[in-house]
């Protein structure tokens, strides 16, 4: 397993909040998600830092057939680019 967390999902109204946490119990930034015309967008809470003090901002976007992320700072190493993943439907 590459990373196993914790999660909690919160009803704030206007918008989810999804906590994280490491098996540790350290809580991680928080993704607030908010409905869209197609599905969800997402981003990591204002001021949101790794593990190792680093700024780092997480973009999402969900729909019923894809799920993109963009990453920025030193969150996911060199590679630039979103991470794209689309439902493949097999019959």
């Amino acid at each position: 397993m590459y990373r196993e967390r914790d999660h909690k999902l919160l009803d704030k109204g206007n918008h989810l909040e999804l906590q994280t946490f490491r098996k540790d119990g350290t809580k991680e930034p928080s993704m607030i998600f908010q409905k869209s015309e197609d599905g969800f967008t997402g981003r990591t809470e204002e001021g949101a830092k790794n593990s190792k003090g680093d700024d780092c901002y997480s973009y999402v976007t969900i729909t019923a057939d894809k799920f993109t992320s963009i990453d920025e700072g030193r969150t996911w190493g060199k590679t630039p680019g979103p991470f794209i993943f689309e439902r493949k439907y097999i019959d």
